[in-house]
């Protein structure tokens, strides 16, 4: 009974220590089976901005490769990337595409609506009124004093002209 016993502890031994063996293994390749990825911190997919440049920044884990819009970023030792980005007017689209050193791909897409500062012109109509009705008066009085002191041509000149 005692070598069965011994045999048996030492077969539950080996199995326990396997499995610890091959969790160790598989929590370790957890993060090389999943593959790349992109967590982007700002800016907040669908907001908008009063600015025109943005900060973009995040982490990229797993990454061989990072563009932001076609453009190659580089990230530091903490995995971490940080880009100002010029913003058009109105709705902008801003992509990270991510690769890893086994071709695998993972993008990233934020959409954010610049809101530029608007300048609004106010008109006082009474005031632009009366601007106008001198503007007229004045156009008008111009016009007068131009059409008097125009020349005129005299019929001999005009013949000399049509020839």
């Amino acid at each position: 009974m005692p070598l069965i016993q011994k045999n048996l502890s030492r077969n539950i031994t080996t199995i326990i220590v396997a499995l610890i063996v091959i969790g160790y293994i598989a929590f370790n390749f957890r993060i090389f089976i999943a593959g790349p990825s992109i967590d982007v911190l700002s800016p907040i997919n669908g907001a908008s901005s009063t600015e025109k440049l943005v900060l973009v920044n995040g982490v990229a884990n797993q990454i061989n490769y990072i563009t932001l819009n076609g453009r190659s970023i580089l990230i530091n030792e903490k995995n971490e990337f940080k880009e100002f980005l010029l913003l058009n007017d109105g709705y902008n689209i801003i992509t990270l595409e991510a690769k890893d050193k086994f071709g695998r791909q993972v993008s990233e897409k934020i959409e954010i609506v610049y809101q530029g500062q608007k300048t609004e012109m106010k008109i006082d109509m009474l005031s632009s009124t009366s601007t106008l009705q001198q503007l007229i008066g004045a156009s008008s009085t111009d016009s007068e004093q131009d059409t008097l002191s125009t020349p005129t041509t005299s019929p001999q000149d005009e013949q000399v002209l049509d020839n």
